[in-house]
C-alpha cells in the first residue's frame, strides 16, 4: 500500500496505467491497451496469441504543471489461423508518433495565439510545434488548405515545418483568423490560389 498519495486520472480510457511515479518535475507512466481481444487484420480471426511486446516513450500534455512521460507497452500479435504477426493501430498517439494526440492538438492552438519558440519552452521542439500548428489550421472547420476566406485585409507570413520546406499562412488580419495555408512560398503559388478563387 502506498503512503501519502492521491491518484489523479490520466483522461485516456482507452488505456490501463500499469506503473506510475511522481518525480519533482514530472511524472513517469507505463501504459498500455486495455484491449485483450483483437481481430487479425488478414484474415479476421479472432484466435491470436501475443507474440512479444516493445516498449516506446511517448509525451503527454502536462498535468499538474508537471511534463507527462509515458511508456507504452506496444503488444505484438500471432495470428493463429494465418500466421500474420501484426500490431493493432495506435489510436491515441498515431502510427509512428512520439507525443499523444492531445498534445499535438493543444500545442498546434497555442500556437494559433503565441510565438512558436515560446510553447517550445514549455512543451515539445519547435518543429513539433509548427508541424502541429499546420495540422491545427488545416483541421479547423471552413478553412480548406489552399482556400483562404474572402477578407478585406490578408497578411502572409512564410514557416517552415522541415528545414527548407515553407508553406505561406494567410491570415484575415481584421478577423485574426488564420484563413488557409498555401504549400511553398513564393507569389506564384499564391497568385495562382487567389486568381482561382
Amino acid at each position: 500500500m502506498q503512503g501519502d498519495c492521491i491518484a489523479v486520472a490520466l483522461g485516456l480510457p482507452e488505456l490501463m496505467i500499469l506503473g506510475q511515479v511522481e518525480l519533482d518535475d514530472h511524472f513517469e507512466v507505463t501504459i498500455r491497451y486495455r484491449w485483450d481481444k483483437v481481430a487479425c487484420p488478414k484474415c479476421g480471426s479472432m484466435m491470436v496469441r501475443k507474440h512479444g511486446s516493445t516498449f516506446q516513450r511517448k509525451k503527454d500534455r502536462k498535468l499538474r504543471n508537471k511534463i507527462v512521460l509515458l511508456t507504452l507497452e506496444k503488444r505484438r500479435f500471432r495470428c493463429l489461423s494465418c500466421g500474420k504477426v501484426f500490431t493493432k493501430p495506435d489510436e491515441v498517439f498515431g502510427s509512428r508518433r512520439r507525443s499523444t494526440k492531445r498534445l499535438r492538438e493543444y500545442s498546434g492552438e497555442r500556437a494559433r495565439h503565441q510565438a512558436v519558440n515560446r510553447v517550445a519552452k514549455e512543451e515539445v521542439s519547435e518543429s513539433l510545434v509548427r508541424k502541429c500548428f499546420t495540422e491545427e489550421i488545416a483541421s479547423q472547420p471552413g478553412v480548406d488548405e489552399g482556400k483562404p476566406k474572402a477578407s478585406r485585409v490578408l497578411g502572409l507570413d512564410e514557416f517552415s515545418v522541415k528545414r527548407r520546406m515553407f508553406d505561406t499562412t494567410i491570415s484575415d488580419l481584421e478577423g485574426r483568423k488564420v484563413s488557409g495555408i498555401v504549400a511553398g512560398c513564393g507569389k506564384t503559388n499564391l497568385e495562382k490560389l487567389l486568381l482561382t478563387n
